[in-house]
Order: C-alpha cells, then sequence, then structure tokens
C-alpha cells in the first residue's frame, strides 16, 4: 500500500461496510455519545457530513490552538484530526481522499463542501498538541503558516511535506 494517510484511509472505505464513515486520527479521543451526535447531525439530509470541536490540554498555548482552529473551523478549514465524517454515498460522490503526502485531508474537506452542508459538532475531540511542541513552538507555528498559505497558492503537496517533517 502507498504510503500517507490518503492511501489508507482510501483503503479503509474500501473495507467498510456501513453507511457513516469516521476516520480518527490515533491519538485522537472523542466525547461520550458521539456515534449518537454523528447520527443526528447525519438525520438531515442536506448535511453531508461534519467534524468535532477540537480541543488540547489545559495549557495556555493548547487553549489558544483550541480556539484558533474553532475559527479555521468557521472559515470552512478542517482537517482529519477533527474527526472527519460522512455518509459512505458522500465520500463516493466527492472521491477518495488524494495521495498526497499532505493536505489530504483540507482537499478532501473542501470536495465535501461540494456535497452539502458540514455541520460542526460541538462534542469535545481531544487530541495532542505534541507536533505543535516537538520543535519548538515558533517553528511549528511558522511552518504551519507557511505551508497553508503555499498550500493555498497551488504549491504541490509533495513539495509541502519536505516543510511539514519539521513539525511531526
Amino acid at each position: 500500500m502507498p504510503r500517507g494517510r490518503g492511501p489508507q484511509q482510501n483503503a479503509g472505505a474500501a473495507e467498510a461496510s456501513g453507511d457513516v464513515y469516521c476516520f480518527l486520527h490515533a491519538a485522537a479521543r472523542i466525547e461520550a455519545g458521539a456515534a449518537e451526535a454523528i447520527r443526528g447531525a447525519l438525520r438531515d439530509p442536506a448535511v453531508a457530513g461534519s467534524n468535532f470541536r477540537m480541543v488540547f490540554s489545559r495549557r495556555p498555548h493548547d487553549q489558544f490552538l483550541a480556539a484558533f482552529y474553532h475559527v479555521l473551523r468557521q472559515l470552512r478549514m478542517f482537517y482529519g484530526d477533527s474527526a472527519i465524517f460522512y455518509r459512505a454515498a458522500t465520500f463516493e460522490a466527492a472521491g477518495d481522499f488524494p495521495p498526497h503526502p499532505i493536505m489530504e485531508d483540507l482537499a478532501f474537506v473542501h470536495r465535501l463542501y461540494r456535497q452539502g452542508w458540514l455541520s460542526y459538532l460541538p462534542l469535545r475531540m481531544s487530541t495532542s498538541s505534541r507536533r505543535w511542541e516537538h520543535g519548538g513552538l515558533r517553528q511549528a507555528w511558522a511552518s504551519w503558516l507557511v505551508i497553508q498559505l503555499l498550500y493555498f497558492l497551488r504549491v504541490p503537496p509533495a513539495r509541502l511535506a519536505v516543510l511539514y517533517r519539521h513539525i511531526r
């Protein structure tokens, strides 16, 4: 199997037999009631999918990061670490995750927006802020901002992956 989350998630979707797909990163933890919240959101036929509100630890930077993710979500940007879910039929209509080494989740989210409304569940999804701390917060923020800017300027994700290694 090719490396990367995109091909791995596509392989998982190919093996799945349910009507709803939910992709979680290994370090992710969702509050109790997530399955019912997903079912509730998808009862509305206009809803193509959704994700969860991100939280990290109680440290000041992590609180800022959670607030930042919330603002990004209002700008129609979210990533795989916030537990993307959608109907199996929506996945088929949107097409597979692209085989990018980075930004495959954001590219897929943009495809999901073309399929319908993406609700935003208030249930909290916690994950590690380790990648933000590994090489230092300044380096992580600088890399993230540069990667985002270059992605929106259509720099190929394979070239962006080199920058991402610094914050993994």
